[in-house]
């Protein structure tokens, strides 16, 4: 379609913010987080809240492809640098 430009091959649709970004939240407060699906690799997001600990693990399906990505969130207690890792909750 004219005038609508493809992103590029290493689009990053989170721009410069990288997997251990620190969480700009306190407990109680809903932080975006990104992940890629494990499935379709599409970006999806999920809501981190510290209330819920420094590590957390939950299920949370794709907004794409639907399929349910088993999510592993840490917080680094002293720099708040996120790690988080998926993979399917089942093949």
């Amino acid at each position: 379609m004219e005038g609508i430009e493809e992103p590029e091959e290493d689009f990053d649709p989170w721009g410069d913010r990288s997997d251990d970004a620190p969480v700009h939240a306190s407990p109680g407060e809903l932080t975006a987080v990104p992940f890629f699906c494990a499935a379709c690799g599409e970006p999806n997001e999920t809501q981190l809240d510290l209330e819920g600990g420094y590590h957390q693990e939950y299920t949370e399906d794709c907004a794409i492809c639907c399929r349910p990505n088993l999510l592993s969130i840490t917080v680094d207690e002293d720099t708040l640098a996120v790690t988080i890792t998926n993979e399917l909750e089942y093949e």
